[in-house]
């Protein structure tokens, strides 16, 4: 089972690799939970003040491969901001961040 310090060190990792120059924040600038997450594995949602809340699905913890994938898709959210929804810009960015090599992370 794996635990927040995982989700730490892999969105801080994918960070890095996957948009160095795009103003995700930092781990510890997020909100972050593990949750029971009804009808999804994950979200991201900003609050009031625009800090960014992400939420994995409790059940995640027990597949890390399946935990890395949901959080590359909520990291992408992150990247393209909260008025971007799940359409040609958000699939653009999937995109390239499996062509940048991202894909690997899931096996």
């Amino acid at each position: 089972m794996v635990g927040e310090a995982y989700v730490r060190r892999t969105y801080n990792a994918f960070r890095r690799r996957y948009w160095p120059d795009a103003s995700l924040p930092d781990f510890e600038e997020l909100d972050f939970e593990f949750a029971e997450e009804p009808d999804e594995w994950g979200s991201v949602e900003w609050d009031e003040n625009g800090v960014p809340c992400l939420s994995l699905d409790c059940s995640l913890r027990e597949d890390p491969r399946k935990l890395r994938a949901i959080l590359l898709h909520e990291m992408a959210h992150l990247a393209l901001g909260s008025h971007v929804g799940h359409g040609a810009q958000f699939y653009a960015e999937g995109l390239r961040v499996a062509a940048a090599g991202a894909i690997r992370e899931l096996f």
